[in-house]
């Protein structure tokens, strides 16, 4: 598998490559954007279900960080993500 960077100038390229790709690493964290605010998310695997620990949901809840590097789960895993309630006073 490659990794693509986008955008992110030479010397982080070069940096990254040193710990290999977010596949491989668990050095390397990719955060997803969530359409809205998360309460969690949770990752679904044939009968595996686990939700992610708070620690992988940041930025207010709206980006979360599923375990790449972790080849225990498939590459056909799903993410269920729960949204939080609105807050009317945003």
């Amino acid at each position: 598998m490659n990794w693509t960077f986008i955008d992110v100038g030479i010397a982080l390229r070069a940096a990254a490559s040193l710990f290999g790709n977010p596949c491989q690493s668990s050095w390397l964290n990719i955060g997803f954007l969530a359409p809205r605010p998360l309460n969690s998310a949770t990752l679904l695997s044939g009968k595996r279900r686990e939700t992610l620990a708070q620690k992988h949901i940041r930025a207010n809840g709206r980006i979360y960080n599923p375990p790449l590097s972790d080849q225990s789960w498939s590459d056909d895993t799903l993410v269920e993500l729960e949204f939080a309630p609105p807050n009317n006073n945003r």
